[in-house]
């Protein structure tokens, strides 16, 4: 007990002298009642502490009374085991300790904290003119609204531009080769303008002689 004594003494002499200019009040918690057979020495431990805190000009939080009765029995709803504290006694040690004035003022914030909001999911205009701005404020590129002139080798992109005029007769496989890209070939499977691929005699693209490719008659061999 002598030990435990000293060590208290020596944590609080530590504190006050290294702050001496603030000079804090400071606040020592005693010990919670038990029933077991360390109830009188802790008992007696009390009573010492008290006399230290008096000695040393500290506050002393006696919790001795509040985990008993009026007629001095132990509140046994309170502990596991009368010695561990229950879900109910720690509530009552926070209550205890949460009435100690603390060492420091509590700084009150100089700006109120703005509250998140989450934003919604709106779905993007993209010919409005906030869409053109990045997140960093800046403008970024004008977009070019002139339509690009598709290569008459990219098969690709001539089977996505038929399909974007709504030309779905016209629509060949991707392997096949067209003279040119525009809309205005009427026949995927020989070349020919006067009739679609729909209504075309062939059933399936000719070979042409000129180039190898499919797709298209020699007279419309864009190798010649």
């Amino acid at each position: 007990m002598d030990t435990i004594l000293d060590q208290f003494e020596h944590l609080i002499t530590t504190v006050q002298l290294q702050t001496q200019d603030r000079k804090p009040y400071l606040s020592i918690s005693g010990p919670c009642p038990r029933t077991d057979n360390h109830s009188s020495a802790l008992n007696e431990l009390n009573e010492r502490l008290i006399s230290l805190t008096e000695k040393l000009e500290c506050r002393y939080v006696q919790n001795m009374t509040s985990f008993k009765y009026a007629d001095g029995n132990i509140d046994e709803s309170l502990y596991y085991d009368n010695v561990h504290l229950s879900r109910k006694g720690t509530n009552r040690l926070v209550e205890r300790l949460s009435g100690i004035p603390g060492l420091c003022k509590s700084q009150q914030p100089t700006t109120e904290m703005r509250h998140y909001v989450q934003p919604q999911h709106r779905r993007k205009n993209f010919h409005s003119r906030q869409y053109h701005q990045n997140r960093l404020g800046q403008s970024s590129y004008p977009r070019q609204h002139t339509r690009h002139t598709p290569s008459p080798l990219n098969v690709n992109t001539a089977l996505n531009r038929a399909s974007s005029h709504g030309d779905c007769d016209n629509v060949a496989h991707p392997t096949l080769y067209r003279q040119n890209s525009y809309i205005d070939r009427g026949c995927y499977f020989c070349g020919e303008q006067n009739h679609t691929t729909k209504r075309c005699r062939y059933d399936k693209p000719i070979e042409c002689r000129q180039c190898g490719l499919k797709g298209h008659k020699e007279n419309f061999c864009h190798f010649r």
